[in-house]
C-alpha cells in the first residue's frame, strides 16, 4: 500500500509545505543553535521537543533563509501534534506493516528492488531508520488528514461565482515605461551617498571567513565491506516469526467514484448499480478481473484487473475496507463498502503468511542497516580520538582510517558553496575559538545522514567593513535605479491620469492580448489592477509599478465574458474550492490540537505566525 502514501501525501504536504524537501537557500547568520534556548529545543509539543537536529534533518541540513526559519518551525510544530494526536488515538503501523509498505512501493515485478531502495537513501541523504521513520510519519498523518481532506463540498452558487470571475478575458494593450530610460535624469548627491553609507554599514561589511582542510566518513563509504549472514537472517525470521509471517490477502477492486458535487440521488443510482455489479460477481467471480478492468474507476488497479497485491490487515486505512477483506473466503465477493469517494467490491483472490523468502530482502536491509550503523559509530569514535591526539593535522587521521585529505575555497558563517560544508553544527564549530584561532582539528560533525566531516582551519580572515571609497561607486548606482523607479512611476501616473480624464497621448500601444487571472485568484501586480478596473466604458485604462523594472500603463479594450460553466471546469473550480474548504478545516484542526498539546517557544523566538 505504498501507493496509499504517493496518491494520499497531498494532503499532508497542503497542510505542512515541503519541509522534508529542504529549502536551498540563503543561510541566516547565527546558526541553528541561536534559535534554541536554554532548554535546547527550537519549540515544545507537549513534552517533545523539537531540536536544531530535527530542523536540520527537515531541511537536509541546507543552509536556510532567516525569513523562512519561523515558517519552517511552524511546519514542524504542525507534524508534531498530529503525530501526538495520532499516538493519542491509538494510531500505530508495526514493523511488519511498514516494511511491507516501504517494499511494495520499491518492488519491481512484484520483488523487493535493493538498488531502488539505496537510490531513494541516497537521494534523500536518510539511513534505513530515518526513512522508515519518514515513511511512518507520513502514513499516520495521512491517516488524521485524510478525511479532512476528502470531505469537502462545493455549491453550485459558488461555482458558477468563481467561474463568472476567473474565467472573463479581458484584452489589453501595454506601454512600457522602463526604469532604465530615466536614468540619465535621476542624479545622486555626495551628500545622499555619505548619508546610506552610514544608515547601511553593516550591508558593506566582508564577514569573517576560512580556508579549510577536511576529511569526510560516511555510511556509504562503509556499506561494501557489510555482508549479511543467511544464519543471521533466519535467526531474525524465527525470532520474529509472528509480527513477520502475518497473514496477507491478496485482494482485487472495483471502485466507483461518485461524481463530483454528486446529489443524493446521484448516489443512489450508483448504489444500485454497485449492488447488480456485486450480485452479478458474486455469482461468477472468475469474472471479477475483467470487470475490474472494464468498471474500475482506481486508476492504479483497474489496468491490472484490480490486483491491489498481498495487503496486511490495517494497511489499507479504511476500516470498512479492512473488515470485509479480511472476513471473506479465499475467491469471495464483498457486499457494498462506501467511502468518502464512492463504492468499493472486493475479491479475495489469494491468502498466505509470509514464509522467509517472503521477508528475506527487508531483513537483510534491516540487519545490513543495523551492521552498517554499528561500524560507522566505531569508526566515528576512532576517528574522534586520533583527531583529538593529533590535533594539529588531519593527516594522522586520514591515513588511519584510509580518507582523503579535502581542500576548501572561502567559507563564511552563512555556509559554503561545497554543500557538504553548509551543515549548521560543522560551521558552528569550525568558527568556535580552539578551531579558528588555535587552528585545532574540529571533531567528526554529522552534516547528513551516515555523513561526517571534521574540519581544520588553513586560513583566517576577520570580519571587516569596507570604506566608503570602496562602495561608493555602488552606492551611487543603487540610489540612481531607485530615484528611476521612483520617475518612472511619477511619469507613468501622471500619464495615467491624463488617459482616464480622455486625453488621447501619442503612446505606442503594444498589440491587444486576452488576460485571465489565474487558477489560484490571488491576482498581484499589473493583474490584480486589470482586474478591478471598471470597464462599464471602454478603453478603460490602469497603471502599475512593476517592482525593479518600472512603470506599465494598461489599456482594457475588450472584456469577454466567462464560457458557460462545463463539467470540466466545474470539476476543476470544485476540487480547487474542495482544497480551499479542507485548509480551513485542517488549520482549524490544527489550532483545536494546540489546546490538548501546549505548544511552547524559547523566549525571543520567531514563529511562522509571525
Amino acid at each position: 500500500m505504498f501507493d496509499y502514501v504517493q496518491k494520499h501525501k497531498t494532503a499532508a504536504q497542503i497542510l505542512l509545505g515541503a519541509v522534508s524537501l529542504g529549502l536551498l537557500v540563503g543561510f541566516g547568520v547565527g546558526g541553528y543553535s541561536a534559535m534554541q534556548g536554554s532548554d535546547g529545543y527550537i519549540a515544545k509539543v507537549g513534552d517533545s521537543k523539537i531540536t536544531g537536529l530535527d530542523f536540520a534533518m527537515a531541511t537536509q541540513g541546507q543552509p536556510v533563509a532567516d525569513a523562512d526559519k519561523g515558517r519552517i518551525i511552524e511546519q514542524l510544530v504542525q507534524e508534531r501534534l498530529l503525530l501526538q494526536d495520532a499516538k493519542a488515538q491509538g494510531l500505530a503501523l508495526s514493523d511488519a506493516e511498514l516494511a511491507a509498505i516501504i517494499a511494495k512501493g520499491l518492488s519491481v515485478d512484484g520483488k523487493f528492488d535493493m538498488a531502488r531502495y539505496k537510490q531513494q537513501l541516497e537521494a534523500r541523504r536518510m539511513t534505513a531508520a530515518q526513512y522508515d521513520e519518514s515513511v511512518r510519519k507520513d502514513v499516520l498523518i495521512n491517516q488524521l488528514l485524510q478525511p479532512i481532506f476528502g470531505s469537502g463540498f462545493s455549491s453550485n452558487a459558488s461555482l458558477e461565482l468563481l467561474n463568472k470571475i476567473l474565467g472573463e478575458t479581458r484584452e489589453v494593450s501595454l506601454v512600457t515605461m522602463p526604469a532604465q530610460d530615466y536614468l540619465a535624469k535621476a542624479t545622486v548627491s555626495p551628500e545622499e551617498i555619505s548619508k546610506y553609507y552610514a544608515a547601511n554599514t553593516t550591508k558593506f561589511k566582508s564577514p569573517d571567513m576560512v580556508k579549510l582542510e577536511y576529511v569526510v566518513l560516511s555510511a556509504q563509504r562503509l556499506a561494501d565491506g557489510v555482508k549479511v549472514d543467511e544464519a543471521d537472517i533466519a535467526k531474525y525470521f524465527e525470532e520474529h516469526r509472528q509480527e513477520l509471517a502475518k497473514e496477507e490477502r491478496k485482494i482485487r477492486l472495483v471502485q466507483l467514484n461518485y461524481p463530483a458535487n454528486a446529489s443524493a440521488e446521484a448516489k443512489a443510482v450508483l448504489r444500485k448499480e454497485a449492488e447488480a455489479l456485486a450480485a452479478r460477481l458474486k455469482k461468477a467471480p472468475a469474472d471479477f478481473a475483467a470487470v475490474a478492468k472494464e468498471k474500475s474507476q482506481d486508476p492504479i488497479s483497474a489496468p491490472n484487473g484490480g490486483d491491489l497485491g498481498y495487503l496486511a490487515k490495517g494497511v489499507s486505512q479504511n476500516a470498512a475496507f479492512d473488515e470485509a477483506a479480511f472476513k471473506l473466503a479465499k475467491g469471495q465477493v464483498s457486499d457494498v463498502i462506501e467511502t468518502p469517494q464512492g463504492l468499493n467490491i472486493l475479491m479475495v483472490d489469494d491468502i498466505r503468511g509470509r514464509q522467509l523468502a517472503d521477508v528475506r530482502s527487508e531483513i537483510e536491509m534491516k540487519l545490513k542497516s543495523a551492521a552498517i550503523q554499528g561500524e560507522l559509530q566505531k569508526k566515528v569514535d576512532e576517528l574522534n580520538e586520533v583527531l583529538y591526539q593529533e590535533a594539529s593535522s588531519l593527516k594522522p587521521a586520514a591515513d588511519k582510517l584510509g580518507l582523503v585529505v579535502q581542500g576548501s575555497d572561502w567559507v563564511t558563517r552563512k555556509g559554503s558553496q561545497d554543500p557538504q560544508l553548509n551543515a549548521p553544527k560543522l560551521l558552528e564549530a569550525v568558527f568556535e575559538e580552539d578551531v579558528l584561532k588555535n587552528k585545532h582539528n574540529s571533531s567528526a560533525v554529522e552534516v547528513a545522514p551516515g555523513v561526517y566531516v571534521a574540519a581544520r582551519v588553513q586560513e583566517y580572515k576577520p570580519e571587516q567593513v569596507h570604506k566608503l571609497d570602496e562602495v561608493k561607486p555602488a552606492i551611487e548606482q543603487l540610489l540612481k535605479r531607485e530615484k528611476a523607479m521612483q520617475l518612472a512611476k511619477q511619469d507613468g501616473e501622471a500619464r495615467l491620469k491624463q488617459l482616464q480624464g480622455g486625453a488621447a497621448l501619442p503612446l505606442t500601444w503594444g498589440t491587444s492580448q486576452p488576460v485571465r487571472q489565474d487558477l489560484s485568484g490571488q491576482a498581484v501586480g499589473p493583474l490584480k489592477e486589470i482586474f478591478k478596473a471598471d470597464t462599464s466604458k471602454l478603453p478603460a485604462y490602469v497603471g502599475a509599478e512593476v517592482a525593479g523594472q518600472g512603470y506599465l500603463l494598461v489599456r482594457i479594450d475588450k472584456v469577454v465574458p466567462a464560457p458557460e460553466l462545463n463539467a470540466q471546469s466545474r470539476a476543476q473550480f470544485g476540487a480547487m474550492l474542495q482544497r480551499q474548504l479542507a485548509n480551513r478545516d485542517a488549520f482549524a484542526f490544527l489550532e483545536a490540537l494546540k489546546t490538548r498539546f501546549k505548544v511552547a517557544y524559547p523566549a525571543g523566538a520567531k514563529t511562522g505566525a509571525e
